[in-house]
């Protein structure tokens, strides 16, 4: 979209994965020179000072530019706190007012680490679309009903949230945060990926796709190449190549019993080590397949004893007021 030298990055970020977007922002320096880079980290108000000193020790004295914005006190206090996400769930729908100033930017997830120049993204036109993102492929076992009650957004439409070319002045220009907030604060339908959906059920006839390299997502590691719609031929060169992994869904690789094929490059530049990066460890790709989909067909069967044992139920409690309404009307 851009062709400024200069790369707005976009970062949002609670106490809890403060350490890791550090990590993701080192990963980033490892790709990019940091002149050409300015990042913009939007924290919740509760990161104090001293979890911010590793910016002035390890990025800052890089030449990284790094400034931190805070969600006001009485902003973060009026978003809802998801079930599972916080109140930090809904930090980047804030991004087109924390970054007033800013016409356009890339927003990077915390939990990810960027393994290739990003610059073909920046330089993204973008035309009509307001966001530009990657295909979030949906499990096969996952249940649906939340994504046909989000309203008119096709399964292969779907898109993740992690990686994102924003254009902010258009968001701006078209008053799109107001929108995004009433549809968090008016909620009538489930929200398990938060933002994610917001921004699905709003912008998914204004995206613009982001090739899957941009954000490869721990479902490519699960699924068989069919369940992504690709050949095995395409799975095994995106897996080889990508410009970014991301950590998504809950084998994150710094969890000391990780098996995510990425642990040992987000470990790499956690620990600051020398030399290049790792390739992905892909020796456990079977493993993980076999993994997934065994716990996959476990959930579903749960799911349908369910189904099944409360469609039950109301067949007996149907059955039981028709016999009181006989029994009723025989005395």
């Amino acid at each position: 979209m851009s062709v400024a030298p200069i790369m707005q990055i976009a970062v949002c970020s609670d106490a809890n994965y403060l350490r890791h977007a550090l990590v993701m922002l080192r990963s980033l320096l490892a790709w990019h020179r940091s002149e050409e880079l300015c990042v913009h980290l939007v924290v919740s108000p509760d990161v104090g000072d001293e979890a911010l000193e590793p910016i002035d020790r390890d990025l800052r004295p890089l030449g990284l530019d790094v400034r931190v914005l805070r969600i006001p006190v009485e902003t973060n206090a009026s978003l809802p706190a998801h079930r599972l996400f916080g109140r930090g769930a809904w930090y980047r729908l804030l991004l087109p007012s924390m970054l007033p100033d800013i016409e356009c930017a890339l927003y990077l997830d915390c939990d990810l680490i960027v393994c290739a120049s990003l610059r073909a993204v920046w330089d993204l036109e973008l035309g009509r679309a307001l966001v530009a993102a990657a295909d979030n492929p949906l499990h096969p076992h996952l249940d649906r009903r939340w994504l046909r009650q989000l309203g008119p957004v096709p399964a292969r439409d779907y898109f993740n949230s992690g990686v994102m070319l924003l254009d902010l002045a258009g968001l701006r220009r078209e008053h799109w945060q107001e929108r995004f907030l009433r549809c968090v604060r008016q909620a009538e339908v489930p929200m398990p990926y938060a933002d994610q959906d917001v921004l699905n059920a709003l912008l998914h006839e204004r995206r613009a796709r982001l090739p899957r390299r941009y954000n490869l997502q721990s479902s490519y590691f699960e699924l068989l190449p069919f369940e992504l719609g690709l050949s095995s031929a395409e799975l095994r060169e995106l897996i080889q190549s990508p410009a970014v992994v991301h950590f998504t869904a809950t084998n994150k690789p710094w969890k000391p019993d990780s098996t995510h094929p990425g642990r040992e490059l987000y470990r790499h530049h956690a620990e600051q080590r020398p030399g290049p990066p790792p390739a992905l460890d892909l020796s456990n790709l079977g493993l993980l397949r076999w993994q997934y989909h065994r716990r996959g067909s476990q959930k579903l069967l749960l799911r349908l004893r369910r189904r099944l044992a409360a469609g039950l139920h109301r067949r007996y409690a149907a059955l039981a007021a028709a016999w009181e309404g006989i029994s009723g009307r025989g005395g």
